[in-house]
C-alpha cells in the first residue's frame, strides 16, 4: 500500500446536514470496504475449501495492507484500514445450494440475507463467488475466485459486427485472490468491464492479477 492515507480517506463520509469540529473524532464516519463473497457449492469436502479461501482472501489482505514483512503493523493509518475491512460471507445451503451466477445476482439485488456490501455503490456493485469450479481449484491449491458484476445486461455486450470478433464481456472475471483490495480500490472509479480481461472464445483463460498497490 503506497499511501495509506489516501486510502483511508476514500473511506471518509461526512454528513452533509452537520457541522463538524476540527477537532472532532472521525471514527464513526469510516464507512467498511471489501465484498460479499457467496458460496454455492456444497460438494462433500467443500467445507474446509470454502474455509480455506476465506482465510487465503483476509490473510492476502492483511499483506497488502499491512506489509508482507508487517513494516506497517505498528501504522495507525494502515490499522485503522484493515479493522473496516469486510468479507461478508454467506453460505446458506438452503438458499444458495446450486445457484447460477444469475440467481445470486438477483439475491443481491433483492437484498436477501441483509444488505450486502457496495449495493449503494455503482461502479463498486460486485459480488465474489465460490461455486464448484472455484472450490475445486482451492482443494488444487489455485487461489483465485469469481468477481461477478451485479447490473451485468448481456444484450448491452453483443458487438453489432461481429467481424471483429464475438462478445467478449460476460458480467464476470477470474480474479487471483491476492487482489482483492487492488480490485475494490480501483473499481471506485471504474466499471468492471474496464478492468476484466477479455475472453476467449467466450472461455475465461486468463485470471486477473493487479501489479499495483492501494
Amino acid at each position: 500500500m503506497e499511501d495509506p492515507s489516501e486510502f483511508l480517506q476514500s473511506l471518509l463520509r461526512l454528513p452533509d446536514d452537520q457541522i463538524i469540529p476540527p477537532d472532532a473524532d472521525l471514527s464513526p464516519f469510516y464507512r467498511t470496504w471489501g465484498f460479499t463473497v457467496f458460496r454455492t457449492s456444497y460438494k462433500d469436502g467443500s467445507d474446509q475449501h470454502w474455509q480455506s479461501l476465506l482465510d487465503k482472501i483476509a490473510s492476502q489482505v492483511s499483506i497488502v495492507v499491512l506489509g508482507s514483512d508487517s513494516s506497517r503493523q505498528g501504522n495507525p493509518v494502515a490499522q485503522q484500514i484493515m479493522s473496516l475491512f469486510r468479507l461478508d460471507a454467506r453460505s446458506k445451503f438452503e438458499l444458495l445450494n446450486n445457484l447460477e451466477m444469475d440467481q445470486v445476482r438477483q439475491l443481491y439485488k433483492d437484498g436477501v440475507g441483509g444488505q450486502p456490501m457496495n449495493s449503494d455503490e455503482r461502479s463498486r456493485r460486485c459480488f465474489l463467488l465460490a461455486d464448484d469450479e472455484v472450490l475445486e481449484g482451492v482443494s488444487y491449491n489455485e487461489s483465485w475466485v469469481k468477481c461477478v458484476d451485479v447490473d451485468y445486461i448481456a444484450a448491452d455486450h453483443i458487438p453489432r459486427n461481429t467481424r471483429l470478433g464475438g462478445q467478449r464481456y460476460f458480467g464476470w472475471m477470474k480474479m487471483a485472490t491476492q487482489s482483492v483490495s487492488q480490485l475494490w480500490d480501483m473499481l471506485g472509479s471504474r466499471h468492471l468491464v474496464g478492468i476484466a480481461p477479455p475472453t476467449i472464445g467466450g472461455s475465461h483463460l486468463t485470471v486477473w492479477e493487479s501489479d499495483a498497490g492501494i
